[in-house]
């Protein structure tokens, strides 16, 4: 099930602080999460009242503003809450979450240059094998809060490169009924995924794709279709 960041953040709220009594900063398991991943970057992150400051070895550094009040007439457009709340497996890349009233996001910061790739989204990026690519996607086909969208990038502890982004047929845009599915990495030069379409009688159908890295470029192939199967997406 699809699991967006923001509504978490409100049940957590709601059942620690009673009944709709507001939360303007971290509550416990926020503060558990950024405790962790501070651990593993001595120095790097830290807080001061509602700001999330994050620094690097270059002396880069990134500050980012919550405003978790629910008492603005405009929340739907105010809402936004940061949390440190992981890393690239064996990279210096931290993972800070984006929580909007809606939506989601993240924010993904080298701690070595300070370079951050911001993208849309609550799914974690999915390292190769090598570490030297990562895979970026996102699916809300049912919501469309989120845009649909699956991207490959290059690597290393100080840059992130663009090498190919695939957000729907010519004729569909990142909000249309489709979005990727289940990708997973091979090997280092080759990842799989599905797309998934809407169908007519509340279904879906699943087309197969192979991205594969040939010769230093990308390419995609359609590897098989589904059957239809019932649209049981959340």
């Amino acid at each position: 099930m699809k699991i967006i960041y923001v509504a978490i953040l409100f049940v957590v709220a709601f059942v620690l602080n009673g009944c709709g009594e507001k939360v303007p900063s971290l509550d416990i398991k926020e503060q558990r999460i950024e405790a962790e991943i501070k651990k593993q970057f001595p120095g790097k992150i830290k807080r001061e009242g509602n700001k999330l400051i994050v620094g690097s070895v270059s002396g880069k550094e990134h500050v980012f503003e919550d405003n978790r009040s629910e008492e603005n007439s405009d929340i739907a457009n105010s809402y936004v809450a940061h949390l440190a709340s992981s890393r690239l497996p064996g990279l210096d890349w931290l993972i800070v979450t984006v929580g909007y009233y809606e939506n989601s996001g993240q924010k993904l910061i080298s701690l070595t240059s300070g370079e951050m790739l911001e993208y849309d989204g609550s799914y974690e990026p999915i390292l190769s094998p090598d570490k030297n690519h990562v895979l970026i996607y996102s699916q809300d086909i049912d919501a469309g809060f989120s845009s649909n969208y699956i991207s490959v990038y290059q690597l290393d502890q100080n840059s992130i490169n663009l090498e190919i982004e695939f957000d729907g047929d010519p004729s569909e845009t990142r909000k249309d009924s489709w979005g990727p599915d289940n990708p997973r990495w091979l090997n280092n030069e080759t990842l799989t995924y599905d797309e998934l379409r809407s169908a007519k009688g509340d279904r879906k159908q699943a087309t197969h794709i192979k991205l594969q890295l040939i010769k230093g470029k990308w390419h995609r192939t359609i590897t098989g279709k589904s059957a239809y199967i019932k649209n049981n997406l959340q």
